[in-house]
């Protein structure tokens, strides 16, 4: 015995609802984070924007800045420097002793540059001299030499190099220990008063043993009674 077949399901809005439902739900979402997408997007090309420009802000004031500054050093008035004459320098003082033996040449040396003055730096900085000081004395000495620099030509430098050498030479350059510097560093050499003293420090080292000797036995000299 056959059961009569049931009737096919008739579709009705109301069994279709919950299918249609779903799909708009489902679309609406997409629509949204769709809309945020482009939101997000449109706002990073807005900031980009406003960084390139702020960039470019910059570097406009930044060249304008070195406009400013190339126009104003072509425009600065230079600052004319003085010219060293030749032999500007005064006599060293007669009772500076002579270097007839390796003790004297601490006196030598601190009446030098009592007379040098400023000008020290010319012979302060040498080598050997520049050994023997202190920070705070090498500090000053260059300190002097960039003035000097700053106020006075090129030349004027290496004239006062030249004069102070002179100066030496008419002094030193009779004595038998000191003369064959002067035939080793001349006047050729653009700091030759520099050399020159390099050399005399050298051969007659304040901390060597024949001038500390000299020195002992010219104390003890005057330390006898008369």
């Amino acid at each position: 015995m056959r059961t009569p077949a049931s009737a096919p399901e008739t579709f009705t809005p109301d069994n279709a609802s919950g299918a249609s439902g779903e799909v708009a739900d489902s679309d609406h979402e997409k629509l949204e984070r769709l809309n945020k997408a482009r939101d997000a997007f449109e706002q990073f090309q807005r900031g980009a924007a406003e960084d390139d420009a702020a960039k470019m802000e910059r570097l406009v004031a930044e060249v304008e800045m070195l406009r400013d500054r190339l126009a104003a050093s072509r425009t600065a008035p230079a600052v004319k420097k003085s010219t060293w004459k030749p032999q500007s320098l005064r006599a060293l003082p007669g009772d500076i002793p002579l270097m007839n033996k390796p003790g004297n040449v601490l006196a030598v040396r601190r009446m030098v540059f009592a007379w040098l003055g400023s000008y020290s730096f010319v012979l302060r900085l040498s080598s050997e001299e520049r050994k023997m000081m202190t920070k705070a004395e090498l500090e000053l000495h260059r300190s002097n030499r960039d003035e000097f620099v700053a106020a006075w030509t090129p030349a004027s430098v290496t004239q006062l190099q030249h004069d102070i050498y002179l100066e030496l030479k008419r002094h030193l350059g009779g004595s038998i220990l000191v003369a064959p510097i002067f035939n080793t560093v001349t006047t050729e050499l653009a700091e030759c008063a520099t050399h020159l003293w390099d050399a005399f420090i050298s051969a007659f080292h304040p901390r060597s043993f024949p001038v500390v000797a000299g020195c002992r036995v010219r104390s003890d000299h005057l330390a006898r009674p008369r």
